[in-house]
């Protein structure tokens, strides 16, 4: 029986409701507020008993007025979310069972590939966000200011300060391709201090070189590149030290996700950038016209670093050595002491690769 069908004089103990709005009324609001006025006068009062009974309404989402929105919004109801990638870790607790779900997981890893989920996100309808994270609202522009990005001087930053890498390589390598994206970014305590950053629509082998001097002159505790284009064969290059691990990261949200998850962290003005690096100017436009300016590779490594290190907070200092001296042309000057991390156990997707050395 549909929802709007004949429930004239009759009664029940539970009401089970599946899916109550179509997949093609999503934008009809005429059709929304029907299905929500139906409920109100006629469905919730066909419980015998209002205070023994129970309405348990089983849907996607699919608009922020939709009936799933429509009795959240007055309060009092249980709400069980099942995206389709879980955004955070969580356990489900039953009299039965009890269920976690990771960080990252597919609801149905039995029944979805990364291809499926990837597909999924390039349909413009319905909005992956609403249907399958059951997340409405989250279309929206993150909203960040340039006011948000503080700024840091040299004496701000203490020689002890561990460093991560964080790489977002390009497609192909090229200037008629993508930029590739090297940041060096310095982890004080209650600060994300982004010291150095290369950003160039390069060849591989330009791009390659340019990681190995940020290894040289900056000597970080963790290297993370994105498991992407050139990243593999970048990692594959790259031999691990007991003092520097390197970390291969798949993503498994949309761009939108990623970042929205740390707007209280870049809104807090945690994140800060050199008062006089060349390419401060260009890091602010892309991260505040995000999602909708014409590149997004910053953001991308900058939301690889945030992610990964609100995973990783504490890195263990590394044993000193002498400054390898000089200055980047970038930012602040290459070479700082750096710490020693121990590579987490949870951290997947991820990986070391070591095949020739390059230094």
């Amino acid at each position: 029986m549909s929802l709007e069908g004949g429930v004239t004089g009759l009664g029940a103990d539970f009401i089970i409701i599946d899916d109550p709005v179509q997949i093609k009324d999503s934008e009809n609001e005429k059709q929304l507020q029907r299905v929500n006025s139906f409920f109100d006068s006629e469905i919730r009062t066909r419980l015998n008993n209002p205070k023994k009974g129970a309405i348990v309404i089983v849907a996607h989402r699919l608009a922020e007025d939709d009936l799933p929105g429509h009795v959240l919004d007055e309060g009092g109801w249980t709400h069980v979310k099942l995206p389709l990638i879980a955004p955070r870790s969580r356990t489900f607790k039953t009299d039965q069972v009890v269920w976690r779900r990771d960080r990252g997981e597919l609801l149905r890893p039995d029944a979805y590939s990364q291809r499926d989920v990837e597909r999924l996100r390039r349909a413009r309808r319905p909005n992956f966000e609403f249907l399958h994270q059951q997340n409405p609202g989250a279309q929206d522009d993150p909203r960040i200011k340039s006011e948000h990005i503080g700024i840091f001087t040299s004496s701000d930053l203490s020689v002890d300060a561990p460093i991560v890498l964080s790489i977002d390589p390009a497609l192909k390598g090229g200037p008629s391709h993508s930029f590739s994206v090297v940041q060096a970014w310095a982890v004080p305590e209650g600060r994300y201090l982004l010291i150095d950053q290369w950003r160039e629509q390069a060849t591989y082998r330009e791009f390659r070189a340019e990681v190995l001097r940020f290894i040289r002159g900056r000597r970080p505790s963790a290297v993370l590149i994105e498991e992407t284009a050139q990243g593999p064969a970048l990692a594959s290059e790259i031999r691990a030290r007991k003092d520097m691990q390197i970390v291969l990261i798949t993503p498994v949200e949309d761009k939108v996700s990623r970042i929205r998850r740390h707007l209280r962290t870049i809104r807090g003005g945690i994140i800060r950038l050199p008062e006089h690096a060349p390419w401060r100017p260009d890091f602010i436009a892309e991260l505040t016209t995000f999602p909708n300016g014409s590149f997004d590779d910053q953001v991308d490594a900058l939301t690889q670093f945030l992610d990964w290190i609100a995973q990783n907070p504490v890195l263990t200092k590394r044993s000193p050595r002498a400054l390898a001296g000089g200055f980047s042309g970038h930012g602040i000057p290459l070479g700082r002491r750096l710490d020693r991390v121990a590579a987490p156990a949870h951290q997947t997707p991820g990986g070391v690769l070591a095949r020739r050395r390059l230094w």
